[in-house]
């Protein structure tokens, strides 16, 4: 798109939700911005816009950090400007981060069949680093970025000592790395196929300019040093103010039925020592140095996060499944909820017939059946037969078909191929929720997804859908929800793409009960 918008806050659906449930604010990571900028210039857009409801200019810690993330992200288009506006996106390349890479903790989210690259499409996210390429005739931006499958949710490493790739050029040209304080020159490394370039300190983002054009070098110089003081500035506030807000929400967590985690609050000794560095370097005029700092402390900040978004997570089927895990600031009110849920007594299964037993056609009990793409696909929903493992007895279960109407290539949009919503319960406002069941995947039909199944619910909506791992052998997805007000609660089964699943035993359960505003307010 020539346009794109960078969310610096969270949707205004999920806002309202929380705003409703009385819980605390969506926080937008640094890290999270500067990725989007990326994203977008990588893809080829012509301008962005930063997506915001309310006026920033505040003394609260988490506005100051925002503002401070989209004046960094001016920085990197005021010194890349005369690349960006006379360039165009040529393709993209592999960045090769695997001796460091292979360090990092997998995602326990992403299954392993996803993680090999395809480079060059667009069909899918990448899975991993890589770099846009950015012509004009002469000189090339190699604009390399790190891409994970997690840091959506929380920040991610993002970050490796060394990266290599392979680019063309021509025989007289030279290559720098582009910082925020300073060009680094990078030796030329001729072999087959091109120049190889080794990217020093790998941290989200490395832009590389090849040229042969020394008056273009220069004024690419000029830029950086007319803005590295201010950068080398805005990278020392960001880290300060992310060690306040990161070391706010650990010490809550650590303070609850969570309890702490040593080795993360070494972590933050290490990263409160940086920053104290990167300060004092900064008063003397050290800009390279003071931004490296900063770094340093901020890549150890985002292992803090990652190790308590890991602990929160690391029994949820997807990190959708709780609606407290989207997002680092949030942790403590999953923490909070687990324990309210822990210390209450659940009710029965609260839909009439989850396991299909008593049941011989769909519609019986309220369950219904929507095709949303009705002119792509073909689908039904049935309840069928299924004999046990150890054939000792007859089972019945939701047999759930979508499949393509004819194969002219013809993509389908984001909606479900196949929507089933389950009869639904009466809720009160704080009411907590436990939503389950177990699927497998059929074999008559091939998947074109991933992940072909989800299932979301009336308070969040398809947005924050939970999409489990679907195997050939039954699995059990689970999902966490809080009624932010009195009525009727419903959730839907869905497919997407051609799919064949299996579904049964589904519950519904009610699982106590979340303080509201008003509660709050009297105690």
């Amino acid at each position: 798109m020539p346009w794109e918008w960078i969310q610096t806050e969270a949707s205004p659906e999920f806002a309202d939700w929380r705003r409703r449930c009385g819980l605390r604010s969506v926080h937008v990571e640094p890290e999270q911005i500067l990725m989007q900028l990326m994203s977008a210039v990588s893809a080829g857009s012509r301008g962005v816009g930063y997506w915001k409801t309310r006026n920033l200019e505040t003394d609260q810690i988490d506005d100051q950090e925002t503002v401070a993330a989209i004046e960094l992200c001016g920085l990197y288009l005021k010194i890349l400007d005369p690349l960006l506006i006379g360039g165009r996106v040529e393709g993209h390349l592999p960045v090769d981060v695997a001796p460091a890479h292979s360090e990092q903790q997998a995602n326990p989210f992403q299954p392993v069949s996803a993680r090999s690259p395809k480079v060059g499409s667009y069909e899918s996210p990448p899975p991993g680093p890589d770099a846009a390429i950015i012509s004009r005739p002469g000189t090339s931006l190699i604009l390399a970025a790190f891409w994970d499958d997690s840091s959506q949710y929380v920040p991610q490493a993002l970050s490796v000592p060394r990266a290599s790739m392979l680019v063309s050029a021509t025989e007289t040209a030279s290559a720098w790395q582009v910082n925020l304080t300073g060009l680094r020159g990078i030796r030329r490394q001729r072999t087959a196929g091109g120049l190889k370039l080794d990217l020093m300190d790998f941290d989200q983002v490395a832009t590389v300019l090849v040229t042969s054009d020394s008056q273009l070098q220069q004024e690419i110089e000029q830029r950086v040093q007319q803005n590295s003081a201010r950068a080398a500035q805005l990278m020392v506030d960001l880290a300060r103010f992310k060690l306040q807000r990161v070391k706010a929400v650990c010490a809550e967590i650590d303070s609850g039925p969570a309890g702490g985690d040593p080795e993360a609050a070494s972590l933050l000794d290490s990263a409160a020592r940086h920053e104290a560095m990167a300060t004092a370097e900064l008063g003397q005029g050290q800009l390279g140095t003071a931004e490296q700092l900063a770094k340093s402390c901020m890549r150890e900040l985002r292992q803090v996060e990652q190790r308590y978004w890991n602990r929160a997570t690391q029994s949820l089927s997807t990190p959708e499944s709780s609606p407290h895990t989207l997002n680092f600031a949030t942790l403590p009110d999953h923490w909070e909820m687990l324990h309210r849920i822990q210390q209450a007594t659940p009710s029965e299964n609260l839909l009439t017939d989850g396991g299909f037993n008593l049941s011989r056609q769909l519609s019986q009990h309220d369950w219904k059946r929507t095709t949303p793409q009705e002119d792509l696909f073909q689908t039904s929903a049935e309840i069928v037969s299924e004999v046990s493992a150890q054939g000792s007895r007859e089972n019945h279960v939701l047999q759930l078909r979508a499949w393509k109407r004819s194969q002219d290539g013809r993509p389908g949009s984001r909606l479900p191929s196949l929507l089933v919503s389950v009869p639904e319960v009466q809720a009160s406002a704080g009411d907590l929720f436990e939503v389950s069941g177990r699927i497998r995947l059929g074999s008559r039909l091939r998947i074109d997804q991933q992940k072909p199944f989800l299932v979301f619910d009336s308070e969040l909506g398809p947005e924050f859908a939970v999409r489990p791992v679907v195997g050939s052998q039954w699995s059990t997805f689970r999902l966490f929800r809080q009624a932010s007000q009195t009525g009727p609660f419903r959730i839907w089964l869905a497919t997407s793409g051609s799919a064949e699943i299996f579904i049964d035993d589904v519950m519904i359960v009610r699982r106590g009960r979340a303080d509201l505003p008003s509660q709050r307010t009297q105690q």
